[in-house]
C-alpha cells in the first residue's frame, strides 16, 4: 500500500488514503516474538546469539525461526520501536558481574544495555530503541556475560517490533 499523503479539500477519505491511515493507526505493522529455549553465555566478544523461534503475533511474517532472527518483509520499511526483554539467571552476584544484551541490525550492534546479575534470582535485561528499517534488514539479539564468575543462562522472553510511521515527520 502506498504511503498516505495529506488529504485535500473534497477528497474521499474512504479510499486508499483512509484505508492507509486506518492501517497505520489501528493495525500497525510489527511482531511479538520470544522463545522457550535458554542458552548459557560467556564473555565472547559481541556475545552469543539468543534463540528466537516462537510467534505470539506476526501477521506480516517477520520471524525467521530457522536462523533465530527477525527480517523486515518487503513493503514494511519504516521507523520502528523495538523493545527486547531477556531473562538472565545464575550469573554470579556482586560488583562487576553483569549480563549484557545487544541488538544487531545486519550484523552490526545498534543498541545494548547491562544489568547486574543476582546469582539464582531472575533479572530482566531490557533494550528499547528506535530503528529506521528497510525490507530485508535482519534483527538479532545477542547476550554476553560481563566480568568474571559464573556464566548466566539467558532466555529471550519478549521481542516486540512496532512500526510507528514511515519516517520522522515535520
Amino acid at each position: 500500500m502506498p504511503l498516505p499523503d495529506r488529504p485535500v479539500d473534497a477528497a474521499d477519505i474512504e479510499t486508499v488514503w483512509g484505508q492507509a491511515i486506518h492501517d497505520w493507526t489501528f493495525a500497525p505493522v510489527g511482531c511479538d516474538l520470544d522463545t522457550a529455549t535458554t542458552r548459557t553465555v560467556d564473555t565472547t566478544a559481541g556475545g552469543q546469539k539468543c534463540h528466537m523461534d516462537t510467534v505470539n503475533s506476526d501477521p506480516a511474517g517477520f520471524l525467521d525461526a530457522a536462523n533465530d532472527q527477525a527480517e523486515v518483509p518487503t513493503g514494511m520499511d519504516g521507523l520502528y520501536l523495538l523493545v527486547s526483554r531477556l531473562n538472565s539467571v545464575d550469573g554470579s552476584a556482586g560488583d562487576g558481574f553483569q549480563t549484557r544484551q545487544y541488538i544487531y541490525v545486519n550484523g552490526s550492534a545498534v543498541a545494548s544495555t547491562v544489568e547486574d546479575n543476582a546469582a539464582g534470582t531472575n533479572i530482566v535485561v531490557t533494550v528499547t530503541c528506535l530503528l529506521s528499517l528497510t525490507a530485508g534488514d535482519i534483527i538479532t539479539v545477542f547476550a554476553q556475560r560481563r566480568g568474571s564468575g559464573t556464566n548466566p543462562t539467558v532466555q529471550l522472553i519478549s521481542f516486540q517490533l512496532l512500526r510507528l510511521g514511515s519516517d520522522y515527520g515535520a
